[in-house]
């Protein structure tokens, strides 16, 4: 589930013309970096809680991101 949440909105960002973008796409691609180190780890070693809180980081950019769009484009208003 996490890598079609970040290719949604990857696909997202990649439309939007915006200057407010590259901000959101560095985030997404923190996030995703930091999903998958954690999630490569050995099963022993790798923390569900620290899953967790990056899915959580990833469904208020989400939000964030949504709302920013919405924001710069009065035909979604």
């Amino acid at each position: 589930m996490p890598t079609a949440i970040f290719k949604i909105l990857g696909s997202a960002l990649s439309i939007w013309e915006s200057k407010e973008k590259t901000k959101y796409q560095d985030e997404l691609i923190a996030l995703r970096t930091e999903y998958y180190e954690e999630y490569n780890k050995p099963i022993d070693k790798r923390s569900d809680a620290v899953l967790d809180d990056i899915m959580l980081k990833l469904c208020i950019l989400c939000d964030s991101t949504a709302a920013a769009i919405g924001a710069s484009n009065p035909a979604t208003k």
